[in-house]
């Protein structure tokens, strides 16, 4: 081995452990051992304009015991919810700790009005000991759906844009090196290309509205139905261009038999 390629693989270890040696500082600094464990449902959606529930149980990470109702008087938990651009929603202090049923967690309990927007939410819970000294923290995001569960029809809408916008740039081609004297088939791929074309722009309207329907939803909605008129417009301009021509054809055909 060459006194270079020692020391390409001197750096590269070098790299290795340094990358190694940061994870494992991320780790620790998310994971002390004095301090709590705070366990929770890892929910993905939530439904739209409903009220929600967020539960948490908080362990001790020195023993593994949980929080009961006599040391929860000393343990303050603390809950904060975003939107996606940082936008607080809402903020709770010192959440009740149930013990109802046995459940023995502390709960943050929020009304419908804290889920009005559509999109991405984030929420973080910070718990505090004020006697030991001891903490703990954890965050999640999640969406807010329409209907709570997460929506596949948005995927799929996405694929059919896709294969229209395929079929529109086929039906663009072969009206492009279609010969002239085919001239009424090029006004039926023109049609078709308008008609597709529709029927995209109205699968995007549906998606946008489904997600953002206080915001850019209603925009796309006013947006749609301005183009559909203009659509319908040239639709008509172009039916009567192609009836037109079917008429000129029967002169033109009439001339040359005369």
């Amino acid at each position: 081995m060459t006194g270079k390629n020692r020391i390409y693989l001197i750096l590269i270890s070098i790299l290795i452990l340094s990358i190694n040696s940061y994870a494992l500082v991320q780790l620790t600094s998310t994971d002390t051992v004095d301090g709590y464990i705070i366990d929770y449902p890892k929910i993905e959606t939530i439904k739209f304009n409903e009220s929600h529930e967020f539960n948490f149980h908080v362990f001790s990470q020195a023993t593994g015991l949980p929080i009961t109702n006599f040391t929860a008087a000393d343990v303050e938990c603390i809950f904060h919810l975003y939107l996606l651009n940082g936008t607080h929603v809402c903020n709770m202090d010192n959440l009740p700790y149930i013990t109802a049923d046995n459940r023995l967690d502390f709960t943050a309990s929020l009304n419908a009005d804290n889920f009005t927007e559509l999109g991405n939410h984030f929420y973080r819970l910070l718990c505090n000991n004020s006697k030991s000294m001891l903490g703990g923290a954890v965050s999640q995001s999640f969406d807010v759906t329409l209907t709570g569960n997460k929506n596949p029809s948005d995927i799929l809408g996405i694929f059919l844009i896709l294969g229209i916008l395929g079929i529109i740039s086929l039906f663009i081609y072969m009206a492009i090196n279609l010969d002239d004297k085919f001239y009424y088939i090029k006004f039926l791929f023109l049609l078709l290309v308008l008609i597709l074309f529709s029927i995209a722009f109205y699968v995007i309207r549906e998606i946008t509205m489904a997600n953002y329907p206080t915001t850019l939803g209603e925009i796309f909605n006013i947006v749609f139905w301005v183009y559909l008129y203009i659509m319908l417009f040239l639709f008509l301009i172009i039916f009567i261009m192609f009836i037109v021509g079917l008429f000129k054809k029967e002169k033109d055909e009439d001339n040359i038999y005369e």
